[in-house]
């Protein structure tokens, strides 16, 4: 017999008959009729004749190619399976292997690390244990109280990390013992550890997501939660990316992997049928290794996702195993009642290292975590978290935990929410352990109505209408002349000026900084009910009862419609200005409307709550008792504050914005941290009071400087001494010099010290503390000195300062840049009706598309997408709406039976095995045609019609030999045995061997014939 393409045989008397019986040709060779007594035959190598011609063959390490004469390298370092554990050269007709540092080469292939100090930490019941893999010495290192399902370790940090049998995250840090982390991280199924940076990663089930949090319990964040039903996770830290099982719709599981950071995002195979276990990661390899639970095998893959290989004859049969790891060119794994080990180059050979029922074990050497070998996460380049990324310039991406807000420096920031309640200032952190304190104490009741926290000051009304100004650590009162009763104010943190609307509803005025001289703005022409200031964008927003939105800019001007729809009247309403939304309650529920989209769409059926403020993803809200923070996303309740009466809130978040200039007066930059310094300059009443003098001695209680009365002369200057930097604040007295001024409008400053506590020293641990010691001396950064502070009359817009450079982002092909340049998010994300992208860029003009001709409209809302992405494969709905109904065949796909829940591969179709519990991939099966040279089986197959009635079942289903009048002698090869009854060949050495191997069961009875 001579083999033939796709495995098939055909008899040696077809070879070089005239006639292609070989599909491929490969039974009419060029070397028909040659004989090796003339120039070898044409062989390259070894020459051999038979009746038709020579047969031409190769040696080891050669292959012979298709014109069946000359013969190339094989290069074994490219095959799908490297023959070297580690490291392999190619060599002419060769290869050679070589190690890692710490390792030592055997046997020509296999790398063993040199100290032979490999061990096993092992979850037995409650108890982790060491297992040595070469004496098989147990020594117990600590009690867990419960039977770990997975357990992971951080050797540098010698912390140990495992899942209660209930998904509970625990670890054990040295010297403090065992604690549980994120008790609401969910059902937790699998656990990793990034060894690089100390940090945790998780796949949970519920709420399906992938997490990576400090190992400390300090904070997480989600990386992964879109379209994912993660399990077996583990992560890669020198390749920066992560790998995990995903069970996906309709019975669809692959192997997935994505950046540490949950960029580029991929599928690198599809194990839908093999129910894969204990999914591995054989770090210095990089290869990835699972157990098919369906095939009985490990199979490997490469981290890119080549070089797919299986080890069919590891696994004991009918072993259940519970996991897997890979070192040293071994596998181990445990099947409930034993621990075992067995070589890749002896399969068959196994090894039990402990008889326990082991519920979880990982491979412990320091060979298994090496060093960083990059600059990414070094430690300082981030405050919280630090996701490793594989696309981004920087090679990796600052997070923050819930609650806290990422800013450009990679610091963290907390949400701050201040609130008056009587005569009381109160300031909220939102954070990691959210906590509350009164920062300002007065005698009368005080409406807060905003805070700048550039310069520490915060803006209130009293119950006349008095615009009031509270500066600094002492908590100075100064009073803002605006000769109109002001009932509402917003500040421009860039500039500090400050935007207000009078209590006749009508007249929007400003008081500019730095001098603080106030003038109307704008005349609205009916009642303004609600005033926002965008300052980041530099415009001014209000409401009136049956007008449109109204937009102005900062500098005045004409005001024009935001949006197209008239305000229904009095309801409660705030602007969020991170998500630059405007959020409101009424009978049609909680609304938000977009002022980038101009669309609103409804959050929430009905909304009692009320609102005040808003600062995504949280809403602000109050009560007769309580001030009430929620989560816009599900709508629950985060924080409740005691609190009676509340008469205004602000929520902000400290961002880090360029240090304002010496001219504008003093400043409380946040950030970065520097040497504190202190320095005489002008009193902050000053801006209100061109004649003023103060000092660091404590003014009586009700001290009060009147600004002097105008005349001829408009210039206006004063001086101020620099003082020697120091590193703390210093006690230091300030004088200014006033000469004759000139001022539009008369401004009145009332300076009046009051116990406070409102400091930036409250603000989180992730902020720069500052301190003062008298209300004109301010800590600020080193800054060029300035020997002269000019007051100026006029009044310009504040521009808008650039913020600062961001890298060039590089983003994979299946993915796009977010408008601000710091992150990637998949195409499919694109127009879903989510915000992936911080600065929502992703979703900006997806409205447009449902105008397009042949846009489908999503089910679960108002989000459309294209034509061409309905029934793609890729759902683009949130819902999966776009995807209903499409199924088409697949090579993955080709069938899906068993109710839809399970798919079967094309090359799993009329196989003869049942793959699908209702035998569908086995029914409606036509026959192949064959060729007339081919016997076609009831199976489908072809086989060569000389096979046909030759005593040996060729086809599955034996169809071959059946009706055959004279059945021919089966003829077996030499070393096999010829089963007595069914007739099949099976290797002499099966008999008797314990296991079944002729379908009778003959090779295993006693005192059967053979012949």
């Amino acid at each position: 017999m001579v083999r033939c393409d796709e495995g098939k045989c055909i008899l040696e008397s077809l070879m070089c008959n005239d006639e292609d019986d070989c599909l491929d040709g490969t039974d009419e060779p060029s070397t028909c009729g040659r004989s090796c007594f003339v120039r070898n035959g044409g062989c390259a190598e070894t020459c051999a004749d038979t009746h038709w011609g020579v047969q031409c063959s190769c040696g080891a390490g050669w292959v012979l190619q298709s014109d069946g004469q000359s013969c190339a390298d094989v290069d074994e370092c490219s095959l799908e399976y490297s023959p070297c554990s580690q490291l392999c050269r190619n060599t002419p007709g060769s290869f050679s292997c070589s190690c890692l540092q710490g390792y030592t080469l055997r046997h020509g292939t296999i790398c063993e690390v040199a100290d032979n100090s490999t061990q096993l930490l092992v979850a037995v019941g409650e108890d982790l244990a060491l297992l040595d893999v070469r004496t098989q010495a147990y020594r117990p290192l600590l009690s867990t109280e419960t039977e770990p399902r997975a357990l992971v370790y951080d050797l540098l940090r010698e912390t140990y990390y495992w899942l209660t049998e209930e998904g509970e995250l625990c670890a054990h840090h040295p010297g403090k013992g065992a604690r549980l982390l994120y008790a609401d991280a969910g059902e937790v199924n699998s656990i990793s550890v990034d060894w690089f940076t100390g940090q945790l990663y998780w796949a949970s089930s519920h709420p399906a997501a992938i997490c990576a949090g400090l190992g400390d319990g300090r904070g997480y964040v989600r990386v992964l939660g879109k379209d994912v039903a993660p399990e077996q996770l583990t992560v890669y830290p020198a390749a920066r990316s992560l790998y995990w099982v995903n069970r996906g719709q309709r019975g669809r599981t692959v192997i997935a992997a994505a950046g540490m950071d949950g960029s580029n995002r991929r599928e690198l195979t599809v194990v839908s049928m093999e129910e894969p276990v204990g999914l591995s990661l054989d770090y210095v390899a990089g290869r990835l290794y699972w157990i098919s639970e369906y095939k009985e095998s490990i199979e490997t893959l490469r981290v890119d996702g080549s070089g797919r290989h299986s080890f069919p004859s590891v696994l004991r049969s009918h072993a259940e195993p519970l996991g897997l790891a890979v070192f040293e060119s071994r596998f181990f794994w445990a099947d409930g009642t034993e621990l075992v080990s067995a070589s890749r180059a002896s399969p068959r050979e196994h090894a039990v290292l402990l008889r326990a029922p082991v519920s979880a074990f990982t491979v412990l050497h320091v060979l298994q975590q090496p060093p960083r070998d990059t600059a990414a996460c070094a430690p300082g380049l981030c405050s919280h978290l630090c996701l490793l990324s594989p696309v981004h310039p920087r090679g990796y991406q600052c997070a923050c935990p819930e609650g806290l807000y990422l800013l450009p420096s990679g610091k963290c920031a907390e949400l701050s929410i201040a609130y008056s309640s009587g005569k009381a200032i109160s300031l909220v952190q939102v954070g990691p352990g959210p906590r509350s304190r009164r920062v300002q104490q007065w005698w009368e009741p005080l409406q807060l109505q905003d805070v700048d926290w550039q310069r520490s000051v915060l803006y209130g009304t009293d119950d006349r209408g008095t615009l009031l100004r509270l500066v600094g650590h002492a908590g100075r009162r100064e009073t803002i002349e605006t000769r109109l009763p002001v009932c509402s104010a917003r500040v421009d943190v860039r500039s500090g000026s400050l935007y207000w609307l009078a209590c006749n509803r009508r007249d929007i005025g400003v008081t500019q900084a730095p001098n603080m001289t106030s003038h109307v703005l704008h005349r609205a022409r009916s009642s303004i009910q609600h005033l926002f200031l965008d300052w980041q964008r530099g415009a001014l927003y209000w409401l009136a009862p049956g007008q449109p939105l109204q937009r102005l800019s900062l500098a005045g001007g004409d005001p024009q419609d935001a949006w197209n729809e008239t305000w229904p009247g009095e309801l409660p309403v705030a602007m969020d200005s991170r998500a630059f939304t405007l959020l409101w309650s009424s009978a049609l529920g909680l609304r938000a409307l977009s002022l980038t989209k101009r669309q609103a769409v409804t959050l929430a059926p009905s909304w009692p709550h009320g609102l005040v403020a808003a600062f995504e993803p949280y809403l602000v809200s109050v009560n007769k008792t309580s001030l009430l923070l929620w989560d816009r996303r599900t709508l629950a309740l985060v924080l409740a504050v005691p609190a009676e009466g509340v008469q205004g809130a602000v929520a902000f978040v400290e961002l880090e914005l360029p240090a304002v200039p010496t001219s504008r007066g003093p400043a409380l930059p946040l950030h970065p941290p520097v040497t504190t310094a202190s320095r005489t300059s002008t009193s902050p009443a000053s801006r209100t009071s061109p004649a003023t003098t103060s000092t660091t001695r404590p003014p009586p209680p009700r001290k009060t400087t009147t600004a002097a009365p105008p005349t001829t002369a408009p210039t206006t200057s004063s001086t101020s001494t620099p003082a020697k930097t120091t590193p703390a604040p210093t006690t230091t007295t300030t004088t200014s010099t006033p000469t004759t001024t000139s001022a539009p409008a008369t401004t009145q400053t009332t300076s009046t010290k009051v116990p406070s506590v409102w400091s930036p020293t409250m603000r989180s641990s992730t902020t720069t503390t500052r301190s003062t010691t008298s209300t004109t001396i301010l800590s600020v950064p080193p800054q060029p000195a300035v020997p002269r502070l000019t007051t100026s009359t006029q009044h310009p817009a504040s521009p808008a300062r650039p913020l600062p450079a961001v890298p060039h982002l590089s983003c994979p092909r299946t993915h796009v840049p977010c408008r601000d340049g710091t992150e990637c998010v998949a195409q499919e994300y694109v127009c879903d009706g989510e915000r992936d992208c911080a600065d929502g860029s992703d979703e900006d003009g997806c409205a447009q598309l449902c105008d397009t001709p042949g846009a489908f409209h999503c089910v679960s809302g108002a989000t459309c997408v294209g034509a061409g992405e309905r029934c793609d494969g890729v759902p683009q709905c949130p819902d999966a709406s776009d995807e209903a109904g499409c199924w088409s065949p697949t090579p993955d796909c080709a069938l899906r039976c068993d109710a839809a829940t399970r798919c079967v591969p094309e090359s799993w179709l009329c196989d003869g095995h049942a793959d699908c519990l209702d035998r569908a991939d086995e029914q409606r099966c036509a026959p192949k045609e064959c060729s007339p040279a081919e016997f076609p089986c009831r199976s489908g197959q072809c086989v060569a019609l000389s096979l046909h009635c030759d005593g040996d079942r060729d086809c599955r289903d034996g169809s071959d030999e059946e009706g055959c009048a004279v059945p021919r002698p089966l003829l077996c090869r030499a070393g096999e045995v010829a089963c007595p009854r069914s007739r099949q060949c099976v290797p002499q050495a099966w008999r008797c061997d314990g296991a079944a191997d002729c379908e009778d069961g003959t090779d295993e009875e006693v005192g059967v014939s053979w012949g």
